[in-house]
Order: C-alpha cells, then sequence, then structure tokens
C-alpha cells in the first residue's frame, strides 16, 4: 500500500499571519476587546473611554490585533499611582478574548 509523507511548507506561516482572512477574524477580537475594555475604564470627562481603540496592523511579520488607548490618563488608571490603585481593565480586556497577559521582569 501507498502511503503519504507530511512535509512541512516554511512559508506556510508567514503567509498565514499575512493572509486577509486572519485580518479580519484578530480586527472582530480586538474590536470585541476594545469594547469590553470601553466599557470597564471609569468615567469621568469620558476622554479615556472615547480614546479606546482595538484595531489590527499590518507588520512586517504579519497581521498583529491590537487593544489600547490613546489618552494620557491610560498608563495611569492600569498601574495605578501613589494615590489610586490599579485597574486592570485592560487586562480584563485581553482576558475577554481569550488572551492572557505575561508578566514580564526589566
Amino acid at each position: 500500500m501507498k502511503g503519504f509523507r507530511f512535509v512541512k511548507n516554511p512559508s506556510f506561516e508567514k503567509e498565514l499571519l499575512r493572509s486577509l482572512a486572519l485580518g479580519k477574524i484578530l480586527e472582530e477580537y480586538a474590536k470585541a476587546g476594545a469594547e469590553v475594555y470601553r466599557n470597564g475604564v471609569p468615567v469621568n470627562e469620558g476622554d479615556l473611554a472615547a480614546s479606546v481603540f482595538g484595531d489590527v496592523a499590518l507588520t512586517e511579520d504579519g497581521f498583529v490585533g491590537r487593544i489600547g488607548a490613546t489618552d494620557w490618563k491610560a498608563a495611569l488608571v492600569e498601574f495605578g499611582t501613589s494615590l489610586r490603585s490599579p485597574d486592570g481593565s485592560l487586562r480584563r480586556a485581553i482576558e475577554s478574548i481569550g488572551l492572557t497577559v505575561e508578566e514580564t521582569s526589566r
């Protein structure tokens, strides 16, 4: 009986990461995560919530999903200050779409 052998295509992963289909899927996840983030941040004037984004970017390595905020208060809210405990709303948003956040040491 004749068989077949699987031969790995070294360019497959790179092609997959640059495919428009993957870009669209990542965009859906990023937008869903951004909505969770937007709804989870404390609201004063609303500048922080209004600055929340979820999008995709095509990099040299392929599409990447991004969730973040452009308001200067985002880091203060997420990581806390001497007067305020960390909020963790960005972490919750990332975890809500099935991803994990890994702590790094510097």
